[in-house]
């Protein structure tokens, strides 16, 4: 409970003192089948990238997609998820993330990209996806998050999940995923239930600059790490 209550006041701390609060609880329950709005159409039929859409603790309606627990993605057309498809994985590739999720660009539905880290290294989209297993061994390591720019911090996920999705084409995949690229999976599964690192920090927000230099120190030869031994010195997702 402590270690909550001081990643909570860290976070007021660095973005001011409006209150964290937009409630997770909405974020509860299945999610929900709902039908495609014009706003997601209105994005999804745009061409190039999308921008990323960024939060602070002064919710604000567009930011507000980012609390909110993602629709299945099942009421998409195939054609509007392709097009979303490419238009995230545009979005990711000039973002420098390691992965994206939907809501990050304002489309409120259960479909994230990663990057997995085994070469070569490729882009999978995950629609509707699930995590059905998680390790029981926990590791600390560094996260930044496309949608809170410039800072990063601390954040405990399980060393390995197991998560089942659907592929474009319809087929479902379950997928064993190990070491820091199963943080990433972690992070953009949080994106669809409304969850944001911040509300997992163990300890302060840093600067990013900060948290290379950490990282480096981390990778030193001869050094016991501290921290997720796999984890790259930084990246953002």
């Amino acid at each position: 409970m402590r270690t909550s209550l001081d990643s909570r006041r860290n976070f007021l701390k660095f973005f001011g003192t409006t209150t964290l609060g937009l409630a997770v609880a909405a974020c509860a329950g299945r999610a929900a089948r709902e039908e495609v709005t014009a706003a997601e159409l209105a994005l999804i039929r745009r061409t190039g990238t999308l921008p990323i859409v960024t939060w602070s603790p002064s919710a604000t309606e567009r930011d507000a997609v980012l609390r909110r627990k993602a629709a299945l993605a099942g009421r998409l057309r195939r054609r509007d998820l392709e097009r979303l498809d490419v238009l995230m994985r545009a979005t990711l590739k000039v973002s420098g993330g390691v992965g994206l999720a939907a809501p990050q660009v304002g489309v409120s539905r259960r479909i994230f990209l990663v990057e997995l880290q085994s070469e070569p290294r490729r882009v999978v989209t995950c629609v509707d996806p699930r995590i059905i297993e998680r390790s029981r061994e926990m590791v600390d390591g560094y996260e930044g998050c496309l949608s809170i720019p410039k800072v990063g911090g601390k954040v405990s996920r399980h060393t390995s999940v197991t998560v089942s999705y659907t592929t474009l084409d319809g087929k479902r995949v379950t997928y064993v995923s190990k070491g820091w690229e199963a943080r990433i999976f972690q992070h953009e599964y949080d994106h669809l239930d409304g969850i944001l690192y911040v509300d997992r920090l163990k300890g302060p927000l840093l600067p990013y600059e900060e948290i290379r230099r950490l990282r480096k120190a981390e990778k030193k030869p001869g050094k016991q790490a501290a921290l997720d031994p796999t984890a790259t010195p930084w990246a953002v997702m």
